[in-house]
């Protein structure tokens, strides 16, 4: 239990403006006891719900998770899973910002796009009891870990520091004072699938915690609702990678770039230990057969056959992209990747050369295809897009 628990002496008086004050950091998701309502899933044009919210009583300056996501999808089996991503501090590389930046700063218009899939979100996690849920009443009284993103954080900021002098501040996570919130979600019409926030409010009206039906105001029982009876906040906080974790990182980002592309060569030089963690260098599906090209052979039909294959690569890296723009697009919001870097890791990421060489040359009714045993595929990008045309 750390400093700043509460207790039966504090539990009217505490202090929560520590989470006000929380430094980003990322989080391994966990869907259990998550409230986070999404448009796509109701035939209404309004989810409406108020919420309570309520302060980590192990350390009520952890009332406030702040983390940073990416969504992965591995392009070739269309599964993915969130990953966090860790703020980016002096000293410190991180596999995703190098490369979206190398994506982003790349000639190819085919590379260009593939930055997508390493656009990341920050997210916030809160306890919160749900006290009116007009569309799922069933979740009334129960408490949830509330998932938000930047609209509703800065709601919460502004209820606390109001940027006006004519209205009082208020401690949201005050268990008798605390102003409750209205959440308020309306359809994007561009986007039926992600949810408007910019009605949500916080109220006048308060409310204490309500325990077996009723608001409560006994400090010994609420202190042991909030220490016994509710989900686990820190669940969310920061988790090295696993293992695990390390090689679906390095096996997504082997099936994303094409093979022979200048960028993946950067990222896996910068970053071995993540990259070395995939098998045999590369991640192949179950499903998937290496195809064997002798070496040092080369007809007209071994070309047609990477032609038809990098075809079909790109097609099925398109379609991945287009899956993973919906699942940021299903967040609240996705923000600008350059504000959660430091200057010093800007300037590292600059000085990179992520061109790739455009000055070949070599007539394709002389080129040599060569494939190595362990390689899928090493079809220069340069002939590949001279043969199907620019972009």
């Amino acid at each position: 239990m750390s400093n700043n628990s509460l207790t039966l002496e504090t539990i009217w008086s505490f202090n929560a403006s520590g989470a006000y004050e929380s430094n980003l950091q990322s989080s391994n998701s966990k869907f259990k006891d998550i409230f986070k309502p999404a448009m796509g899933k109701i035939n209404g044009k309004r989810y409406s719900a108020l919420l309570k919210f309520l302060p980590y009583a192990n350390n009520i300056d952890k009332s406030i998770i702040c983390k940073r996501e990416l969504y992965l999808l591995n392009p070739n089996t269309s599964q993915g899973r969130t990953i966090d991503v860790p703020m980016l501090v002096s000293g410190v590389k991180n596999i995703f910002f190098t490369a979206y930046n190398l994506c982003d700063k790349a000639e190819s218009g085919r590379i260009r796009d593939l930055k997508q899939h390493f656009s990341s979100y920050t997210q916030y996690f809160s306890l919160i009891q749900i006290i009116d849920d007009e569309i799922n009443p069933d979740l009334n009284n129960q408490v949830k870990i509330f998932k938000y993103g930047d609209t509703i954080h800065k709601k919460v900021k502004e209820v606390k520091n109001p940027s006006t002098k004519h209205k009082e501040p208020n401690d949201i996570f005050d268990l008798k004072n605390g102003k409750l919130f209205q959440l308020n979600i309306t359809k994007n019409p561009s986007n039926p699938n992600q949810g408007n926030y910019d009605t949500c409010e916080f109220l006048d009206k308060t409310s204490f915690p309500i325990i077996d039906g009723i608001q409560c105001k006994k400090p010994e029982r609420i202190l042991k609702f909030l220490t016994e009876e509710v989900p686990e906040l820190l669940e969310h906080e920061y988790k090295e990678w696993d293992s695990t974790t390390i090689k679906y990182v390095a096996d997504c980002i082997y099936k994303i770039f094409p093979r022979d592309c200048h960028e993946l060569d950067v990222i896996i030089t910068e970053f071995p230990e993540i990259m070395s963690s995939s098998t045999g260098g590369y991640a192949y599906d179950v499903e998937e057969e290496e195809r064997p090209v002798q070496k040092n052979k080369t007809t007209t039909s071994s070309i047609e056959e990477v032609v038809d294959n990098e075809t079909k690569k790109t097609e099925k890296q398109q379609e991945s992209s287009n899956k993973t723009s919906k699942i940021v697009e299903d967040n609240e919001e996705d923000e600008n990747l350059e504000e959660f870097m430091d200057e010093e890791e800007k300037a590292k990421i600059s000085k990179k050369d992520s061109k790739v060489n455009v000055d070949k040359e070599v007539s394709h009714s002389k080129k040599s295809v060569k494939k190595d045993s362990d390689e899928e595929d090493v079809f220069d990008l340069d002939d590949f897009d001279a043969m199907l045309g620019d972009e």
